[in-house]
């Protein structure tokens, strides 16, 4: 038999997490989230004094803890997600040959309806865009440019925080972005938001003539206080402004990526090329928005056809 791996020994938790962050490069959001799902686990199987046995544990045991969250009732992509954590967590430990046995290898995700990417229409983005009432100073031009740098780039939340004026060439028409896992990718910049980046540079500049002590000098957007924004910051701003057009329950900057994906590919676009803009690992999440331009197709088909609704 293997040795127990113990609190006093190989911290399994631990070692798996340094893993995801040096190897893996996972984002500090999603190492808090795989770390809050297996010490939930940890303390659901061993108690809060109890050293795991990671050894010991079978797949009973991951049934009973499944069973323990359908009871406490999480959603079903919740359990699914702690199901993930579980299983690389248990192909880790098989790895590092602190476990024989791997026994998540036959638990099946529970089945989950198939949900459509929530997006803007062209009417509802225009509206968005243009409805700034303080377009003139620093907090508009930049909320501004934040909003557009979402819908004609399609980048994360993560990603806008992280941008530095470096990144950006206005010249070049591009701008570098950190993806997930450190995955640096070039984006191609609208003739429109070039010029919203320019002015809200412009703006910027004289703004920090307020901070001259500021350590934010290198951060493309900031609060204003003059620090680089955080994504909660960002996400509240984002939401701000789309509450004015649209009381959809997703109004975070994900719905305009969203919307960026789903316009691209109903006009026609590439899906391996919106697939590189989007900094998508595999092809299938990129495909979700197929699905959305195919019903779209669809219900104008439904609507302009003579036999559209008759079959």
């Amino acid at each position: 038999m293997l040795p127990p791996t113990t609190l006093g020994g190989f911290d399994g938790i631990a070692a798996f997490i340094l893993y995801l962050k040096s190897e893996r490069r996972f984002s500090p959001h999603t190492l808090r989230a795989y770390q809050n799902d297996l010490e939930q686990f940890q303390v659901f199987l061993f108690g809060l004094e109890g050293n795991p046995t990671w050894h010991e544990v079978d797949s009973d045991d991951l049934r009973r803890f499944l069973i323990h969250l359908r009871h406490r009732q999480l959603a079903r992509t919740s359990i699914n997600r702690s199901l993930s954590t579980l299983r690389s967590f248990f192909q880790f430990l098989k790895r590092q040959k602190q476990i024989e046995n791997d026994p998540s290898k036959d638990l099946k995700n529970l089945k989950t309806p198939k949900r459509q990417p929530h997006f803007l229409t062209p009417t509802q983005a225009d509206s968005l865009l243009k409805d700034f009432s303080l377009d003139a100073d620093f907090e508009g031009l930049r909320d501004k440019a934040m909003l557009g740098c979402f819908l004609f780039t399609g980048m994360r939340r993560a990603e806008l925080i992280s941008i530095k004026i470096n990144d950006l060439s206005l010249e070049a028409a591009s701008l570098r972005v950190m993806g997930k896992r450190q995955k640096e990718r070039i984006l191609p910049l609208h003739p429109m938001l070039i010029d919203w980046l320019r002015l809200y540079l412009d703006a910027r500049t004289s703004f920090l003539s307020n901070f001259p002590n500021t350590d934010s000098q290198d951060h493309l957007f900031l609060t204003d206080k003059g620090k680089p924004c955080s994504g909660e910051w960002v996400y509240r701003q984002t939401k701000k402004h789309l509450s004015r057009i649209t009381q959809t329950d997703y109004r975070g900057p994900h719905l305009l990526r969203h919307t960026f994906a789903t316009w691209l590919l109903s006009q026609g676009a590439d899906i391996l090329a919106v697939k590189e803009i989007l900094g998508h690992a595999g092809l299938a999440a990129t495909q979700v928005y197929t699905h959305v331009s195919i019903e779209r197709l669809k219900s104008a088909y439904a609507k302009a056809h003579p036999k559209g609704n008759n079959g």
